[in-house]
């Protein structure tokens, strides 16, 4: 049973460990369990993504009137490619359009196409770039695509 839940104050310490703690691609970045915590906290919308009660994944945006960013979306490797992302993007989408969003962007590494055919599904489109925006474990540097979409 897939479940979208929206992570706030009230979020315990272990969901936000396991939370941290997806196991993720090489160069992907991930958030700190303090990193969460702060999010939850704050002013950023978090949305945890769960199936049968297991942490797989978590989408993290924030808005500012009628505009909104997407600061990350992760889903845990081992359960990529069944449409787990399209959904957390959805709802965070909803969610937003919901609260008076009407356009919003997001950074997405140049070499992940995945990530880009998904938004562009979802109408966003690339608006500009950001040169080696992205720091690789391996000290290399990669450039983000700049999108925005109307919702």
């Amino acid at each position: 049973m897939l479940d979208i839940r929206v992570l706030g104050s009230d979020v315990e310490e272990e969901t936000l460990a396991l939370l941290a703690a997806l196991p993720c691609l090489h160069d992907e970045p991930h958030w700190t369990q303090a990193q969460l915590r702060d999010a939850c906290m704050g002013s950023e919308q978090v949305l945890g993504l769960f199936v049968k009660g297991k942490a797989v994944g978590y989408i993290i945006g924030a808005q500012v009137l009628d505009q909104a960013d997407i600061h990350t979306i992760l889903v845990a490797v081992d359960w990529r490619a069944q449409g787990l992302a399209k959904q957390l993007l959805q709802a965070m989408l909803a969610r937003l359009k919901q609260q008076g969003a009407t356009q919003v962007f997001l950074e997405v590494r140049q070499g992940n196409l995945a990530a880009q055919g998904l938004y562009a599904g979802y109408g966003f489109s690339a608006t500009g770039q950001r040169i080696n925006y992205y720091a690789n474990r391996d000290g290399s540097r990669e450039n983000a695509i700049i999108m925005s979409a109307k919702v």
